[in-house]
């Protein structure tokens, strides 16, 4: 199928082709059409399938057939995601798809001085992209209105449940206009995410996009049995062995993830944290240094490492297990996107078996373990020396 018969205006389809997109993914052919019908939606997809698209298509197409002033203060189409990151990368892909509609646009997230923000949403836009607590601090304070809205769009549903932001999104969207489109995008669909759809969508068409049977087979993923203390080191083995060009790895704290990137660095690899104590520049700037290849290691938090749109991610490193099942299905999102292969690795301390045994339910499948490695908690012995391997054995390449 090509955008053309998803029946996108001609600006649009000139706009899709210079961003590089050639056929739309199996979300974007599934929600385009009852979106630009008018139709709400609710859309289970995983990051990297092309959601931002199938969003954002139909709302442009609506503003440029529907062509009207956004009233000052306020938007028509609105959409909420739950960090800053994610709403500066929305609104990035926003300027590439409306290049050629000239639609104003902007985004609002906390973190920084909001004189800009007030400034910008004085003038109106016909797209604002915010996250939700900026939003309503602009709206108490009477800076913002919601009375215009068109289209609002619930962006990553889960990680708004899992940040504690599910009760304002559910603010916002009561505060929009009854009449209003709406549409919820989500990785996963737990209950008060299904509770939350059920309370604000009418009669929406519902699409399960379901990308783990998709992927299964380019992404490769295993279990290494290891003691906290040693993780650092099967870590650096691993990048040793494999060199992988881009490399992402989750830590559970700040703590951890700073001491596990100094860490990495002592030993001569190029990596860096990611966590939400780092200034906005900070963070802009070790992003665009992971995603032009010059950062090789990124070392991140589950707040910072949700939503990074980063193409190409060879290995993704779970050195702490997840919390959750649906912590996991976000973190192994970042590899295997857009038909490429890649790599989950999850070290898992004995502590972490419950963690592990909760991810294996949900994925109803055993993960593999990989025991070939001189850290495996069944074979702590330590292995014979090899001179060609500078008396370590070296982890298996695969």
């Amino acid at each position: 199928m090509s955008f053309d018969a998803l029946g996108l205006c001609g600006p649009l389809q000139k706009a899709v082709e210079r961003a590089g997109w050639i056929t739309p993914t199996s979300v974007q052919q599934q929600a385009i059409p009852p979106l630009l019908a008018g139709s709400d939606v609710m859309a289970s997809a995983r990051t990297g399938t092309g959601k931002t698209g199938a969003f954002l298509l139909p709302a442009l197409q609506r503003l440029h057939l529907e062509p009207r002033s956004a009233p000052e203060q306020g938007c028509r189409v609105l959409v909420l995601t739950p960090t800053r990151e994610l709403a500066e990368q929305i609104d990035a892909e926003t300027e590439v798809l409306a290049s050629r509609l000239a639609l104003s646009h902007g985004a609002v997230f906390g973190g920084v001085n909001h004189r800009w923000q007030v400034r910008m949403l004085g003038r109106g836009l016909q797209v604002l992209t915010a996250t939700p607590g900026r939003l309503f601090d602009l709206v108490d304070h009477r800076r913002a209105r919601l009375d215009a809205v068109d289209l609002v769009v619930l962006d990553e549903a889960d990680r708004m449940l899992d940040l504690g932001f599910l009760g304002d999104a559910d603010r916002v969207l009561r505060s929009v206009p009854s009449t209003c489109q709406r549409a919820l995008f989500s990785a996963t669909l737990p209950a008060e995410v299904r509770a939350l759809a059920q309370r604000i969508l009418r009669d929406p068409v519902v699409i399960d996009d379901n990308p783990d049977a998709d992927t299964a087979e380019r992404l490769e993923q295993v279990v290494y049995h290891v003691l906290s203390r040693d993780k650092q080191a099967l870590l650096e083995a691993i990048l040793e062995a494999r060199r992988p060009a881009r490399t992402l790895v989750f830590a559970a704290t700040r703590e951890r993830v700073e001491r596990y990137a100094h860490g990495l660095r002592e030993h001569g690899f190029a990596a860096a944290p990611l966590h939400g104590k780092r200034t906005q520049a900070k963070r802009a700037s070790v992003l665009e240094a992971f995603k032009s290849g010059s950062l090789k290691v990124l070392v991140a938090t589950d707040l910072a490492g949700r939503g990074l749109d980063v193409p190409r991610v060879d290995l993704v490193v779970n050195l702490d297990m997840p919390r959750t099942a649906e912590d996991y299905v976000h973190r192994v999102g970042r590899t295997a996107r857009a038909g490429e292969a890649g790599v989950a690795m999850s070290f898992c301390d004995p502590r972490e078996q419950p963690r592990k045994r909760a991810i294996e339910k949900h994925l109803a499948q055993r993960l593999a373990v990989d025991k070939d490695h001189r850290w495996h908690l069944e074979a702590r012995t330590p292995p014979k020396k090899d001179s060609k391997a500078g008396g370590q054995r070296k982890v298996r390449k695969r």
